[in-house]
């Protein structure tokens, strides 16, 4: 696997960022990880979900 499955071009901006964050995150193992995970289940994560994993994730670079 070498990245996200899930078409981002139907996600909100919020969960493209999000998504894009967790295959991103710096350590090819991490990216595996979260990647998978986030492809799996961002459709149905409710804000306070998102909010909640959003704390897990990088900061976006300045």
């Amino acid at each position: 696997m070498t990245g996200t499955s899930v078409s981002s071009s139907e996600l909100e901006p919020r969960r493209r960022r999000i998504l894009f964050r967790a295959w991103h995150r710096g350590t090819r193992e991490m990216d595996l990880l979260m990647g998978s995970f986030t492809d799996a289940e961002i459709r149905t994560m409710s804000e306070a979900d998102l909010a909640v994993f959003e704390l897990l994730l990088p900061s976006a670079p300045l």
